[in-house]
């Protein structure tokens, strides 16, 4: 299994989307209730929705992309080979909505 590197700007929106979460469900509002767990699950399930189509159709062709045009250049390959062939960022999302 292969190591991915978090990619600073994938990772700066999720964490805005988990500092709402947190601000709705891990504090003392009033939608934080143990009697509604489906709330949580209802809540990520409707970011990663909202957002999935972002993922997909901006961000993971601009990945396509950089690899594509630096694969050509020999000094690069070997990171770009390593890391972002095999990086899914529709699948980083998601483990990183769940996984919070």
């Amino acid at each position: 299994s292969t190591t991915l590197p978090h990619l600073w700007a994938v990772q700066w929106m999720i964490e805005s989307m988990i500092k709402r979460f947190r601000f709705h469900f891990l504090s003392a509002r009033s939608t934080n209730r143990a009697d509604k767990p489906q709330w949580h699950f209802m809540d990520t399930r409707d970011m990663i929705q909202r957002n999935m189509h972002f993922f997909t159709n901006q961000i993971s062709p601009l990945l396509v992309h950089f690899t594509e045009k630096y694969e050509k250049k020999q000094k690069y390959l070997p990171y770009i080979q390593h890391y972002f062939k095999f990086y899914n960022v529709q699948f980083e999302f998601i483990k990183e909505m769940v996984q919070r």
